[in-house]
């Protein structure tokens, strides 16, 4: 069996599991690697490789090497969770950044809450606990997120239409998880949990500005200044709110006196895309040609 990998090629006498491919073919970078791509496909490090085959590495520099990562941290997460607060679920609310925010139903965290969590995280961590990937039968998934308690997980499963799926037990607990996931729990290096101010709670005020409202006539007929800022500026200056998040692009080149830009957070990819229903590029556009700009 041949495989090959960044332009250079293996042989290897019989099935191997990829992890021992990836520690022969890139001795070097071997810890670096998450899974690989095989023909568009995501292959775990504990699958076995059975014939000849081209391979992409996937670390954490790829989109789906941080998801692969991501899942994982949030399985030993639920578990630390389940060791220190039993009687409590997790919810996992929205992304932050480059995290997550995430909750316990019924009860707050508070500080020393966080930092216990996190030392458990590690401690699971430390132990090298692997995953295990098995596959369950639709009844046997749902019976058991059920019987744990876990309602959304059963709807969730209830609404896709499988015959089974692959559940990973790790320390005693099994979850599902959509993706691949990392062979076990000691490749899991760098994560860091953080804790909201007990104190304080967060309102979400919704401010419609001038240029949210009009939408039948083209800004540019409407002139003036702060189309898009005016009301939340005015909200800002009275006292009504604390801070708001904006768009830059919307921002006037000169603030009110009294207002000033606190944080600018680590921009994002800010290149376009063509879509094209046609398969054109941008240069095969032709004269004339409408394009509509969605953000």
């Amino acid at each position: 069996m041949i495989i090959t990998i960044n332009g250079n090629s293996m042989k290897f006498d019989g099935p191997q599991p990829l992890s021992v491919i990836i520690r022969a073919m890139l001795p070097d970078t071997c810890e670096q690697v998450f899974a690989c791509f095989v023909n568009g496909a995501v292959i775990e490090l504990k699958s076995i490789v059975d014939k000849s085959a081209e391979l992409v590495p996937i670390t954490y520099r790829d989109e789906e090497g941080k998801r692969i990562y991501e899942r994982s941290l949030r399985f030993v997460l639920l578990l630390a969770a389940r060791e220190l607060f039993p009687d409590y679920h997790v919810r996992i609310e929205h992304s932050i950044g480059q995290g997550v925010y995430l909750l316990l139903e019924g009860r707050r965290l508070y500080p020393g809450d966080v930092e216990a969590l996190e030392g458990m995280m590690r401690d699971f961590i430390k132990r090298d606990l692997p995953f295990v990937r098995t596959r369950w039968s639709r009844e046997a998934a749902i019976d058991y997120f059920l019987a744990q308690g876990d309602q959304d997980k059963a709807n969730l499963l209830s609404y896709r239409p499988y015959n089974y799926f692959d559940i990973y037990t790790c320390g005693g607990m099994s979850e599902y998880f959509y993706g691949a996931m990392l062979p076990s729990t000691g490749m899991l290096k760098t994560f860091a949990l953080r804790a909201r101010a007990p104190d304080t709670d967060v309102v979400i005020e919704i401010i419609r500005t001038t240029g949210d409202k009009i939408t039948d006539v083209p800004l540019a007929q409407i002139g003036g200044k702060g189309l898009f800022t005016k009301e939340i500026e005015e909200a800002l200056l009275a006292g009504a709110i604390d801070l708001a998040v904006h768009s830059m692009k919307d921002l006037p080149t000169e603030l009110p006196p009294g207002l000033c830009l606190g944080a600018v957070p680590k921009r994002e990819n800010p290149r376009d895309v063509l879509v094209s229903s046609a398969g054109l590029t941008l240069d095969q556009l032709p004269p004339g040609a409408l394009l509509e700009s969605l953000r």
